[in-house]
């Protein structure tokens, strides 16, 4: 897919990476889970689900979205999300 400007959507994304800084979490969380902007005011650590390789090591994590809302679904998030969130490094 082209953009009227010359850019591809990944370009214009990696850009919006640069120059986010701090902000990068929300960036991949956001672009990788796919949920609504409001989704943000229900997120708690909890809607987190972690797995793991039989190795304990890390494999992916999906997210519960508007928590406890009888509306709330499963995503699952990027592993760039994840190494953002800082739960690639967590002891499980």
């Amino acid at each position: 897919m082209q953009l009227k400007t010359g850019h591809t959507p990944i370009r214009n994304y990696k850009r919006c990476l640069e120059a986010a800084h701090d902000r990068q979490v929300i960036i991949t969380v956001f672009s990788s889970g796919g949920f609504k902007v409001e989704a943000w005011n229900y997120f708690t650590w909890k809607d987190l689900k972690i797995f793991k390789n039989k190795d304990e090591t890390f494999k992916g994590v999906a997210l519960l979205v508007y928590g406890k809302d009888e509306e709330s679904y499963w995503t699952h998030i990027t592993p760039e999300a994840c190494k953002y969130l800082g739960v690639t490094n967590m002891i499980f």
